[in-house]
This record gives structure tokens, sequence and C-alpha cells, in this order.
């Protein structure tokens, strides 16, 4: 059976649209039970079970992810995965917490990246200790914020566009050591707003055109 050509198109409009390229939108939260509500079905990775001085160096395996340390900036930066008494300073609740020292001089920069086995639409996790506005967060090189909470505060985000990866590091011209914990996450699917008016709009298309062969056949 041969197609009608705006009838193809309609459908090819539909099938491709949400893989159409488009800039992401972050929601950013400040507060745990507000981000949790938004990103929908969770897990969280508090790292309790992480043996205590794990140098991130090399690939922690979190099961729905990896967890890495970037050293680009010379022999400078270092990412461990600690626990009180030795870093009681950076714990949030008592217990393991990953802690990274970041740099961002010269053209080079350390960083700590977390990359996903299933993209997700949020990100979010306890910091504390280190200069608020240093530590920038990026996905995929897209700049989320540039400024992180304090003192076990929560800072989260969630996406209208699904992401594999998050990196940490510092702004230009500066160092920053932190600590994180209760890595909360989802990979509940969010469409592009964008992806889903296209979709409509091709369905309608399609819709519009065989309504207009049905009234040709009919009345012929």
């Amino acid at each position: 059976m041969k197609l009608h050509p705006l009838v193809a198109a309609a459908i090819g409009l539909a099938v491709f649209a949400p893989g159409l390229a488009s800039a992401a939108t972050f929601v950013k939260f400040g507060n745990r039970a507000t981000f949790n509500s938004a990103a929908g079905p969770a897990k969280t990775e508090n790292f309790d079970s992480v043996t205590t001085d794990t140098d991130l160096s090399s690939a922690y395996d979190g099961g729905d992810f990896s967890l890495s340390f970037s050293r680009a900036f010379g022999p400078y930066g270092s990412a461990m995965i600690d626990a009180p008494p030795f870093g009681a300073g950076g714990s949030i609740n008592g217990t393991s917490f990953v802690s990274a020292s970041v740099y961002n001089f010269g053209g080079g920069y350390s960083s700590l990246l977390f990359s996903f086995d299933k993209a997700i639409t949020a990100f979010g996790a306890n910091f504390s200790s280190g200069s608020a506005g240093n530590l920038q967060i990026l996905v995929d090189g897209e700049l989320v914020t540039g400024a992180v909470a304090n003192a076990g505060d929560f800072f989260g985000f969630t996406s209208d566009t699904a992401f594999p990866r998050v990196e940490l590091r510092a702004r230009a011209g500066s160092g920053y050591t932190y600590h994180l914990d209760n890595l909360t996450y989802s990979n509940t699917a969010v469409p592009e707003p964008a992806s889903w008016a296209m979709m409509i709009g091709g369905f309608a298309l399609i819709g519009t055109v065989l309504r207009r062969r049905r009234a040709h056949i009919a009345f012929a």
C-alpha cells in the first residue's frame, strides 16, 4: 500500500521526534523532600557498605553506576570513600561518604565522574565542606550549577532530558574540597516537551489526512 506523502512524513516525525537534540532544562532543589517528590521512584546510595579508604582513582562499581576520579591537572587532586573518625569533619550522618579534592587551574582540571548504566533524569546528594560557589556540576558538559550547599545541606536537580553522566569539578581558577553522601538518582522517563509536541502534531496530521481520504471515498 502506498502511503500518502503527508502521512509518511507525519509517521516519520512521530517516530524520530524523541531523538531530536535539544538543550536540557534543569530544575534545581535545595530540599530533599521536594526533590524526591519531583524525581519519582528513586534509589539512594549511602556508601555505608563500601570499604573505608577506597581510592577512586580506579572506578568504584556502585551497581547502577560507576564512580571515578579523573586527574588531568598533574598530581593534584584526589578522591576516596572515607568514614569517621578520621573523616569526621566531612561526615553527613556519622557514616561513610565520598570525599574529593578537585582543582581547575591553567587549563587543566580534576573531577569526580558518575557514569550511570542507564540514563537518569534526577540527581541529588547531601554536600558539606568547601566554599559555596566553587563546585560546578555538569551534565555531559552542560553546566547545571556553580554553587552547591554546605554543612550537609541537600542539592539536587531534575532534567527533562535523560543523561548518563554527572561531573563534579571546581570552577576555573579555584580548588575545592567537598564531601558527598546519600546520593539519590532516578531514571524515571521524563519526555521532552518539544518531543511531545512534535509527536502530537504528527499524529494529528495523520488523522487529518485519513479523514480527508475517507471523505473522498464516501462522496466520489
